[in-house]
Parts: structure tokens; C-alpha cells; sequence
């Protein structure tokens, strides 16, 4: 499983990564953006608790605002260049403005199922690290799911649920094969100034290219293995 996913990975993104660049783009420039703000706003609150010795309340929840603001739309377009890539890999030309409207016509359950999928990992890595991160690799697949799909939220959270399971071990080695490539490509952000920071936009970019991609071919490969008709 792992070979197939990485190789039809590979073999996309070398054919197609035009038509996924400039979504891949934008998620890259709000995940730049939600890091320099996080950046920011804790050298606010460190500045503050050195001339105070307090934390406003009100800078923390701000902070946490707009970083959490600019992840949850990153998260749409993320859902975008999943559709896009489902879209070329069942050999159709992907578009954009098709794609948009596909993640608006789920964009309910999409929602409804990445909240409750974020309270069970965040309440997994409070109870020992260990029950979150398993949530996580779990739920990998969770957005084609929904987006593949025509369940409801707790339906599409079952689905992924029952693709993952006897293959956990395998869906998590991808994970950790995204998270390397990640890595490696985020050393092109620690770069300093202006220059650096258009490198983390490139780097994030390249990087959401390669999760989306990962994502589906993992979905399709789980979905193949399980004898699941095609949606």
C-alpha cells in the first residue's frame, strides 16, 4: 500500500502540478501568514510578561483568534485541492471553480466532521499523548471521505474510521513519509527576512501539494482494498 500511494503521488504531481499550484499557493500564504502571527503574538505576550509579569487574557485569545482563523480557511482550500486532485486522478481536467463548489455543497458535513474529529484528537492528546495521536492517523483520510462521498458527519467519520483500522500501521507510515518531506522542505523557511518568508509560503505550498495528494491516493488505495464501489 505504501509503495502504490507514493508512487501514484510521485506520478501526479510530475504530470499535473500546474493545475494544483496556484490553490496550493494561496494555502501556502495563509500558512505562512497564521506562523508569522503566531510568531508575533508571542513575542507580544513575551515582552508583556517581561515588563508586567502578567499575560493579558484578552492579547492571548486574540492571538489564538487569528491564528485559529487563518488555519480554518487554509483547511478550505486544502478541501479544494483535495477535490482537484480526486478530479485528475480519475483522469478528468480539475478546475478550480468545480471544486469550490463541491466543498460548498458538502461544506456542512465538512465542517461538522473536522469539529468533532479536532474535540476527539484534542481530548485523545489530553488522556496520555497517546489515544490523540492514534485519533489522528485514524482520521487521515477523513476529508476525501466526506468529500468522495454522500454520508453524513457521523457516517463519514465512521467510514474513515473502518478504512483505517486494519491498515493503521500503513496510513501511519505515510504520515510519517509527509511529515519528513515536510521537514526537509520547511529548512528553505529558516531563511530570515522577507526572503525567508516567501520560501515558507513555497515551502508550504510544495507541501500541501504533496498531503493532498497523499491524502486521496490513500483514501483510494484503502477504498480498493476494502472492495468499496466507487462513489
Amino acid at each position: 500500500m505504501i509503495r502504490s500511494v507514493i508512487n501514484a503521488s510521485i506520478d501526479l504531481l510530475w504530470g499535473a502540478w500546474q493545475a494544483f499550484f496556484g490553490v496550493a499557493l494561496l494555502i501556502g500564504t495563509l500558512d505562512a501568514l497564521a506562523g508569522l502571527a503566531l510568531v508575533l503574538s508571542l513575542e507580544d505576550l513575551t515582552d508583556q510578561v517581561a515588563e508586567t509579569g502578567t499575560i493579558s487574557v484578552s492579547e492571548g485569545v486574540r492571538a489564538m483568534a487569528v491564528g485559529v482563523g487563518l488555519f480554518a480557511v487554509s483547511l478550505v482550500f486544502m478541501s479544494i485541492l483535495v477535490v482537484m486532485v480526486s478530479t485528475a486522478a480519475k483522469g478528468r481536467q480539475p478546475n478550480a471553480a468545480d471544486a469550490v463548489r463541491h466543498v460548498v455543497e458538502r461544506g456542512m458535513v465538512l465542517v461538522g466532521s473536522i469539529a468533532i474529529a479536532a474535540v476527539l484528537v484534542f481530548a485523545g492528546l489530553l488522556l496520555f499523548i497517546v489515544p490523540g495521536l492514534w485519533l489522528m492517523i485514524t482520521l487521515m483520510p477523513l476529508i476525501a471521505v466526506v468529500l468522495d462521498g454522500d454520508e453524513g458527519v457521523l457516517d463519514s467519520l465512521h467510514s474513515t474510521y473502518r478504512l483505517v483500522v486494519s491498515q493503521w500501521l500503513s496510513v501511519f507510515a505515510l504520515v510519517l513519509i509527509v511529515v519528513a518531506v515536510d521537514v526537509g522542505l520547511g529548512v528553505m523557511g529558516t531563511v530570515g527576512g522577507a526572503v525567508g518568508f516567501l520560501l515558507s509560503i513555497l515551502a508550504n505550498a510544495l507541501s500541501s501539494m504533496v498531503l493532498a495528494t497523499v491524502i486521496w491516493f490513500t483514501y483510494s488505495d484503502l477504498r480498493r482494498q476494502r472492495d468499496w464501489p466507487a462513489v
